[in-house]
């Protein structure tokens, strides 16, 4: 499904190649440090790339999973090809997270994350 453990566990192994081709070239990201919107293939992708490659030096020696992000609360809704799926990772109201899928060419993509 859209928040199967697969697809967590690529965020949470900072498995690049898995995590990166989740998301639709054309999507956008709202990043939960300093209010960022910005577009996957204009600065997403790449301040993805660098956080996964900050936190695997820092934590190098453990090995993965480098993160523990567990959603709670997830609640998906579909209409015809787009779904959106909501969720918390703690208690505030900061926490809370929405990606909106697209379904196309056969599988389903993250065309909008806020995070």
């Amino acid at each position: 499904g859209l928040g199967d453990v697969y697809k967590r566990q690529a965020l949470n192994n900072l498995e690049w190649e898995r995590f990166s081709k989740m998301f639709a070239a054309d999507a956008t990201v709202f990043f939960p440090w300093g209010g960022a919107r910005k577009a996957w293939d204009k600065g997403a992708s790449a301040q993805f790339k660098s956080m996964f490659d900050a936190i695997k030096k820092r934590r190098g020696e453990q090995g993965p999973p480098y993160l523990r992000i567990a959603p709670k609360d997830a609640h998906v809704q579909v209409a015809g090809d787009v779904a959106i799926l909501t969720f918390q990772l703690g208690e505030r109201a900061a926490s809370r997270r929405s990606i909106v899928w697209h379904h196309r060419d056969g599988k389903w993509l993250i065309l909008y994350l806020h995070a």
